[in-house]
């Protein structure tokens, strides 16, 4: 999907009618592609002609991912995000480029490898075999990459297996046991076992955790831990310290659960979402679209977050009541500081709240969308629509029982009311 404007789909790029192929271990055809909008991240301007991929399935339409120069993305591989693949770079059998990682001039990414966060490989460089580079790593020359590289590291030349020895440090291993899940489509999990005690979430060597598909979903470096009745699946990635666990709990397409960030008790994580800081994310929440959740945020029980939406700070978001609608976070939404929601609320749009805003409700219903601004110690505890370019701040105080309703593209403002 592209992005949207006035509810038509935007795309980024078309696919031209100049090919070319790639043999090799079967013969893909490619096509080159010419950008529909600018990208000024890469300096990308409508009308330039881009490198070549297999399908629309090897670049998202969304975000700002861009594939330049001569590189080739060849079939079941994707860069998506804000990711660059450009130069001589070739991706290939399944590998992924996003975040805002970048690929360029001679480097190869082979064999189911990841590359993301804000990491770089580049000269000659080939990642293979699963292997995983992220954080700020960057990894150039001649070097070949079997395993993770992660944090500050860099490498220039040599073969690395891992960050010390190719066995020291794995954490877990993939039993015998496994089990078919379904999401989108059916996919073979494997319950994992502990090869060491990871303390700071109360593993013990020997202990059974969750269900993962493949070792890349969870790297063996870090603390990330999948734990029992927990799964874990597609492209998804659980990385650094984050904990993932309880029963119904999935985090499955390209979602990214990291730092120390928590999910667990039935909540749904997928799409593009990143999750990670201290957020924690509890019973029945589904997050999905390219939302992101981070800080020291909160979200529990019937909560949706999805499309651009952004949480963070140390804002609190919950719905315990599932007999009520669920409270929804969506569109371009923000919701930080120390702002707190609780009930059926919908915000949608650009609407923001925020500061030590609290929004309660018990069986009532608000929505906020437009360029609604709910802020400082605003209060609203009542049935509320507010649209437009409405202003709610100071002490503002609507109560239980009040409709409010702003008409959209009009400016109102209440910063001491009662």
């Amino acid at each position: 999907m592209g992005s949207q404007k006035g509810g038509v789909l935007l795309k980024k790029y078309e696919l031209t009618d100049i090919r070319s192929y790639y043999d090799g271990f079967s013969r893909c055809t490619l096509r080159r592609i010419r950008a529909l909008r600018d990208i000024s991240r890469h300096g990308v301007k409508a009308g330039d002609l881009g490198g070549w991929i297999h399908d629309e399935s090897s670049l998202s339409q969304d975000g700002d991912a861009w594939v330049g120069g001569d590189a080739i993305v060849t079939d079941y591989c994707k860069v998506f995000g804000n990711a660059l693949v450009t130069g001589n770079a070739l991706l290939r059998y399944r590998s992924r480029v996003f975040g805002n990682a970048k690929v360029y001039e001679n480097a190869q990414i082979h064999d189911e490898a990841r590359i993301f966060g804000d990491a770089e490989v580049f000269g000659d460089a080939k990642i293979c075999n699963g292997a995983q580079v992220y954080g700020n790593a960057k990894v150039f020359g001649t070097a070949v990459v079997y395993s993770h590289v992660s944090g500050n590291a860099q490498y220039t030349e040599g073969e690395i297996y891992s960050n010390n020895s190719r066995n020291h440090g794995i954490k877990y291993e993939l039993t015998e046991k496994k089990i078919l899940h379904f999401g989108n489509t059916f996919r073979i999990v494997h319950r994992i076992k502990a090869l060491r005690d990871i303390p700071r979430h109360g593993v013990k060597t020997g202990d059974l955790g969750g269900w993962i598909e493949y070792e890349f979903n969870l790297p063996q470096d870090g603390d990330a831990w999948v734990g029992d009745g927990a799964i874990l699946r597609d492209n998804a990635l659980v990385i650094g310290n984050a904990l993932v666990y309880g029963k119904n709990t999935v985090i499955n397409e390209n979602a990214i659960i990291s730092g120390n960030a928590t999910v667990t008790n039935g909540a749904t994580i997928y799409g593009n979402v990143h999750v990670f800081g201290k957020a924690t994310i509890l019973s029945r929440a589904t997050i999905y679209g390219y939302a992101q959740v981070y800080g020291n945020v909160t979200i529990d029980g019937y909560v949706q977050i999805y499309d651009h939406a952004h949480v963070y700070g140390r804002a609190i978001i919950s719905q315990p009541n599932k007999s009520y609608h669920a409270c929804k976070i969506f569109g371009n939404a923000k919701v930080y500081g120390n702002a707190k929601i609780y009930g059926t609320v919908w915000i949608s749009g650009n609407a923001q709240v925020y500061g030590h805003a609290t929004i309660t409700l018990n069986g009532w219903y608000a929505e906020l969308d437009g360029e609604v601004r709910v802020y400082e110690n605003a209060f609203i505890g009542g049935r509320t629509s507010l649209h437009g370019k409405t202003r709610i701040h100071g002490r503002a105080l609507f109560q239980k029982d009040s409709w409010t309703d702003i008409p959209e593209g009009n400016y109102a403002e209440a910063r001491n009311y009662a």
